[in-house]
């Protein structure tokens, strides 16, 4: 059970019967057609499934499978699965009753350029998180500065603490933090009173509520080192760094053919040499705003269009 701002105590509690008797009331309804007198004593118990679905959950296996899927990323591929051994290595620790054992909270500090699938893994890490335990919803509540931080005072404190408590039981993933306050030009701090208001409302929270939700920071790997400089406290806060590199040309070349292929379409073995001197033609002119995978849907959509 994770509470949350909005908890409502008795009310959550009735919910979830109302909820799970709308249910049974499916279930029983089916089995009538099938075996009546099963139905009829079937009438009064609530099972499982009435209360959980009878979706089949995924298991950590399975989702770690689905993160190799994934083009590149190797060393997140790696970093994750190790994380995930430890988290489970320290619950089954701690079932066990050994002294030592902790699970230690989780927080993220994500790097990559645009397009290298930040906000992919973060979605597949509150999957990861929840199947194993460690959080109770795979939720992943996506914000920005805008959505944070106020024009008017005191209010980035309230934004803020919103998003946190929305976050509860599943995680916080902010796009672009460093935004929030960005550093002085002298460095050693930020200027920005609103911003400095929201991120000392992350900071407590991310303290105040140790284990209870997960912060995935994410942004440009030079520009979210500058955000840790603008408070000491900031760096201490996220347990783990992960950065995604840049695609390759062979790697971008792998995920242009799979847009293509989820479409429907075929490319012919005419169409390899000049698909892949295209895009080794981005790679060699690729500067800092370069959109890695973001590039290979502009090519498809112009590939279309021209197709078309």
């Amino acid at each position: 059970l994770m509470r949350t701002a909005k908890f409502g105590n008795a009310r959550d509690v009735r919910n979830v019967l109302d909820k799970a008797k709308k249910q049974q009331a499916q279930r029983i309804f089916t089995l009538q057609q099938t075996d009546p007198a099963q139905a009829a004593v079937q009438d009064s118990i609530i099972k499982k499934v009435d209360i959980a679905g009878d979706d089949k959950e995924k298991t950590v296996d399975e989702l770690l499978a689905e993160l190799d899927t994934f083009v590149g990323m190797d060393s997140i591929k790696k970093q994750v699965r190790e994380l995930a051994n430890k988290i489970q290595f320290d619950r089954m620790s701690m079932a066990a009753g050994v002294a030592s054992a902790e699970l230690t909270p989780v927080h993220i500090l994500l790097t990559g350029n645009p397009g290298t699938g930040k906000t992919t893994l973060a979605r597949k890490l509150g999957e990861v998180f929840k199947a194993i335990g460690m959080l109770p919803s795979d939720k992943v509540r996506e914000h920005d500065r805008s959505t944070l931080v106020s024009k008017f005072a005191n209010e980035s404190a309230e934004l803020m603490a919103k998003a946190c408590d929305d976050a509860m039981g599943g995680i916080l993933f902010i796009d672009e933090a460093y935004t929030l306050a960005p550093p002085s030009p002298g460095g050693g701090g930020s200027q920005d009173k609103a911003g400095v208001e929201a991120v000392e409302t992350l900071m407590k929270r991310m303290e105040d509520d140790r284990g209870k939700f997960v912060v995935i920071c994410a942004g440009y790997r030079k520009q979210m080192e500058e955000f840790l400089l603008t408070n000491p406290g900031l760096s201490r806060r996220f347990t783990h760094r992960m950065h995604i590199d840049d695609y390759t040309a062979a790697q971008l070349e792998q995920i242009f053919r799979s847009m293509a292929k989820k479409k429907g379409f075929v490319i012919s073995p005419d169409a390899d040499e000049p698909l892949a001197k295209c895009i080794a033609l981005k790679v060699d002119a690729k500067d800092e705003n370069f959109g890695n995978a973001g590039e290979m849907v502009k090519l498809f959509e112009q590939t279309q269009r021209r197709l078309s």
